[in-house]
């Protein structure tokens, strides 16, 4: 049967860059729907693989629609199997699913009420604290509350708006969060120190697996992107068997990240994402067979070639250069700033985007 994957591009785009890399090195077919005309995607060797421009920001089913006619134009005949690369596009895609499987679509997620469950933040807490895992402890709004501690939204879609966690350090980020947001539709918990982790999975139909770790070592302010992580061990732990456990039984499929913060021995879950997640060229370059058994298990004929793992970083100077222009301070996990730059050098060589096929992006942004 003819396949070939669909990828909304211009969301989470260093994993679709990640996934563009691999896709290509297996002669894996992959059509491109770019999100706007300054899509940086444009600006890569991928750029030919755009198929379609969307006219919406927002997506919008006949905007999608008219961008598959452009597909198709080119590959009438291919079940197109969506790349879920990003929050916003699954939930789209899982509302509409019947919709799309009529268009010849394939979603690769697993059912819906699973996958919310998953990525509501509070009910992926007490999804783990029913199998007996660690999750900040939860208290109720008061005026008395002292920081540190965070704010994080019960789902994904909240009054009219999808809202960030809150990282609340000082009382005038106390302040901030009340004049922004509507308390209703957040919980509060306990700020967690200690090591900043992703235990990173792939879980096929059958229940094959694929897993790996990483340690995050500095992000973006207020919780946003890894800017740099190295390999972990972690998903050689007890604490990922207990995880995988769970998502068995739980009857989940597909790709997921899991955040936790290690100290010690004591592992707290943060959250989960179960999509492609940012930093994915980390096992890519660890040559962790990730996307290679997740492509397999959509029924692509591919040969995966056994490869010696090896340790690995992850480096988006772009990041860095953002949160500048921004005026924002850079968060660190277990390292310094004084590292950082003594070691930005030797880092620049393995940065994201600073590679063959996507060095415009790299020039752009720094």
């Amino acid at each position: 049967m003819n396949k070939a994957f669909l990828i909304f591009s211009g969301y989470n785009q260093r994993a679709v860059i990640a996934f563009c890399r691999v896709a290509t090195k297996l002669n894996v077919p992959f059509h491109i729907i770019a999100s706007s005309t300054e899509d940086t995607i444009l600006m890569t060797d991928y750029k030919d693989r755009v198929q379609a421009i969307r006219q919406e920001k927002l997506l919008e089913i006949l905007d999608i629609e008219q961008c598959l006619t452009e597909v198709r134009s080119k590959d009438p005949d291919a079940d197109l199997v969506i790349l879920p690369n990003s929050e916003f596009l699954n939930r789209f895609f899982l509302k509409h699913r019947l919709h799309f499987i009529s268009k010849g679509c394939i979603l690769p997620l697993c059912e819906e009420s699973l996958y919310i469950r998953i990525s509501d933040k509070y009910s992926f807490g007490e999804m783990c604290r029913n199998f007996k895992l660690k999750v900040p402890s939860e208290f109720e709004f008061s005026a008395a509350i002292e920081p540190p501690f965070v704010a994080k939204p019960k789902s994904y879609f909240s009054s009219d708006k999808t809202p960030s966690p809150y990282l609340i350090l000082c009382k005038q980020d106390w302040k901030d969060f009340l004049k922004n947001e509507n308390v209703e539709d957040f919980y509060l918990q306990e700020f967690v120190a200690g090591k900043s982790m992703y235990l990173l999975f792939f879980i096929s139909q059958k229940g094959h697996t694929v897993q790996y770790s990483q340690e995050n070592l500095v992000q973006q302010a207020k919780g946003k992107s890894i800017i740099l992580a190295k390999s972990a061990t972690i998903h050689e732990n007890k604490i990922a068997s207990i995880y995988l456990d769970m998502l068995l039984q739980e009857g989940f499929e597909g790709l997921i990240m899991i955040e936790l913060k290690q100290s010690g021995d004591t592992f707290h879950m943060i959250e989960a994402n179960p999509r492609l997640w940012g930093p994915s060229q980390l096992f890519v370059d660890a040559g962790v067979p990730i996307f290679e058994e997740f492509i397999r298990s959509q029924g692509f004929n591919i040969e995966i070639q056994p490869s010696e793992i090896k340790e690995s970083i992850y480096f988006w100077q772009g990041g860095i250069s953002e949160d500048k222009r921004n005026g924002r301070a850079l968060a660190f996990h277990d390292f310094s700033s004084e590292k950082l730059d003594s070691q930005l050098n030797e880092l620049v060589k393995s940065e994201v985007y600073n590679r063959s096929d996507t060095e415009r992006i790299y020039h752009t942004e720094n």
